[in-house]
């Protein structure tokens, strides 16, 4: 309630709305003090038995719940996530996150743009007068001060023209000019991103992009300057009683970024992060496999250079991380910093220093239909942040990739090289050097067959030897009519062969799918694939086929069932699953879909994994 009254004063000081093209105010939903939207999710399933390789639970639910209210125009959302999966031993499922939601104030300024260009032929009898503006505005205002008016509005609507498919964020100071948004909403838009909760803060590919983080973040955009704040705790403290390894420490998190040049030619950003491993939030007696309690300082820039418009662009960052991997380690004897930085740090002797870097440049020719991007990436074996946990380290690649359009843009082709290699410090028993080669073919003429083609060649090599890959796939199909009956025919092969490390190996493909839509509610879908091995005595290969069949109709207009009757089989074993569906469509109380499924497996080489299993799925979903 207080972030609500905050928004009310907020909103007051800053004042109302401005007019559409200086000539009318900028409209108001009718009623539009208070406007409550939003969406309501609850889904849940039973079933007889767990899923093979599955860590779901046999009977589950979730319950998703998304109000937006809008207070004066102003939007803000919040998003609830309940699940009976949580579990004590695993990080959180359950989720809340309050937001202002700037995007529902992005399609309201595109739909008054569309609004106001929808009334330029109101204006055809001054656009001839338009390339002489500034020689008579002076005598037309003396002359005829009302056409004048309607050439300086037919003037602001093609100045809207260019920014109708821009972003409203980078032209905020345009529209607020033309009116097409208020005061108000221009103040909001400064604020991009506010949320509270359970958020997932992107900052950069290599320090913020992502993670978990329960606590909060700001986004502050005004004009081309911009701040970012974020803080929380991205894990919560595990201590597994069964297996004290399999523990996990808590861990908080923060970062800041701040740019400028937001929506210029050239734009610059710093993002700086900390994060750490809380090592009191597990007894010391417990040491877990994932290592730590660990911390890390990350610093990284980002550039963004159009070079020459919009036909060279640089985008390129860098990032440089201290990362301690065992905070209760010692401190260093002796150290060639300053002792208030060590200390300011908390360098310790499992302390390291590491960097990385992405560059992209991107030459476009759009007359031509041609785009080549060059790229280059290093990832320091030692460089880690917390941000970007899943990042793949102690890598060197380099790639190039050309895509060309002809004939009207209906033929596609694409070209591609990379070079990678890991071990950069010599450190490991082997460095791997990697070769790529891509080269894709798509061919989409208008009332004809299309025809997509692609194929890649990948060589590995190393002390142990030599690894080569070839894959390569065409797919072939056509949408068309019979009368009142529409057809869509599909057809692919293709083929992946391995030689090297695991000997010879490989499988052939082939896929094919027809559909029939009826002119009465009713549709059919036929899906036909296979694989065979392609080298005689290949052990590692089977061969496998699948058919499926699905039937839908829509009985009245507001129920649809459909039924997808499958049969597969893989070497020995056979699969046979028939799943039905029924959708029931309850006009403004929501939709409901029910879905029964029975799967019958058979595997004579291996018994024990044979079963039979029944699922029963069940979700109703709200709009208002």
């Amino acid at each position: 309630m207080r972030g609500v009254l905050v928004w009310s004063v907020l909103l007051c000081a800053v004042g109302g709305g401005t007019g559409i093209l200086r000539a009318q105010p900028v409209p108001q939903s009718p009623g539009s003090v208070v406007v409550l939207t939003g969406s309501n999710s609850l889904s849940a399933q039973t079933a007889n038995r767990v899923g093979t390789y599955q860590e779901r639970p046999q009977r589950f639910w979730r319950w998703e719940f998304e109000p937006t209210l809008q207070l004066y125009g102003v939007p803000l959302s919040f998003y609830v996530l309940l699940s009976s999966e949580q579990r004590e031993f695993r990080q959180n499922i359950n989720a809340i996150t309050s937001l202002f939601a700037p995007e529902q104030i992005r399609a309201r300024v595109r739909g008054r743009i569309e609004q106001a260009l929808r009334a330029s032929e109101q204006y055809e009898d001054v656009a001839g007068l338009a390339q002489r503006y500034e020689e008579i505005r002076d005598s037309l205002a003396a002359a005829d001060p009302q056409a004048l008016q309607r050439l300086e509005a037919y003037r602001r609507l093609k100045e809207l023209e260019r920014l109708k498919e821009a972003d409203p964020m980078e032209h905020l100071g345009e529209l607020r000019r033309l009116g097409m948004i208020s005061a108000a909403e221009q103040v909001m838009m400064w604020l991009p991103e506010v949320q509270l909760g359970v958020t997932y803060p992107s900052y950069s590919p290599l320090v913020l992009r992502g993670v978990a983080l329960n606590g909060g973040s700001l986004l502050w955009a005004p004009g081309s300057l911009v701040l970012g704040l974020a803080g929380g705790r991205t894990r919560r403290p595990i201590l597994r009683a069964d297996s004290a390894q399999l523990s996990t420490y808590g861990q908080e998190l923060y970062a800041v970024q701040l740019g400028f040049g937001r929506g210029k030619p050239t734009a610059v950003t710093v993002v700086a992060l900390t994060a750490r491993d809380a090592m009191a939030s597990l007894p010391d007696t417990v040491r877990p496999l994932q290592g730590g309690p660990g911390a890390t300082h990350v610093l990284g820039v980002q550039l963004k250079s159009a070079l020459l418009k919009q036909y060279v662009t640089l985008e390129a960052e860098a990032a440089t991380s201290l990362v301690t991997w065992d905070v209760s380690s010692p401190r260093p004897e002796s150290s060639d910093l300053p002792p208030w930085l060590v200390r300011l740090l908390d360098l310790r002797v499992s302390s390291s220093v590491d960097f990385a870097y992405d560059a992209r440049l991107t030459v476009v020719a759009p007359t031509l239909g041609s785009q080549m991007v060059l790229r280059s990436q290093l990832v320091g074996p030692g460089y880690f942040s917390y941000g970007v946990p899943s990042l793949r380290r102690d890598i060197a690649r380099n790639e190039v990739r050309i895509q060309q359009r002809l004939w009207r843009r209906q033929l596609a082709l694409g070209f591609g090289v990379a070079l990678e290699r890991d071990n950069l410090l010599g450190t490991k028993r082997a460095t791997t050097r990697s070769t790529q080669y891509l080269v894709s073919l798509g061919v989409t003429p208008r009332r004809f067959p299309f025809l997509h083609g692609n194929a890649a060649y990948s060589e590995q090599q190393n002390s142990f030897g030599v690894h080569r890959t070839l894959q390569w796939q065409l797919s072939l199909g056509h949408s068309y009519a019979l009368g009142r009956v529409a057809m869509t025919s599909t057809l692919s092969y293709g083929q992946s062969q391995s030689t090297g490390f695991a000997g010879r190996t490989g499988i052939a493909t082939l896929t094919v799918g027809h559909s029939v839509s009826f002119p009465f509610p009713l549709s059919l879908e036929l899906a036909f694939h296979t694989g065979m091995p392609v080298f005689a005595g290949d052990t590692l290969q089977q061969r496998s086929t699948q058919l499926a069949v699905t039937a839908g109709y829509r009985l009245w207009e507001s129920v649809t069932l459909s039924l997808t009757p499958t049969v597969s089989r893989e070497g020995e074993a056979t699969r046979l699953s028939l799943p039905l569906r029924l959708q029931l469509d309850l006009k403004r109380w929501g939709i409901l879909r029910m879905e029964l499924s029975a799967t019958r497996y058979r595997n004579p080489t291996e018994p024990t994994r044979s079963f039979e299993e029944t699922v029963v799925q069940a979700a109703f979903e709200q709009r208002w």
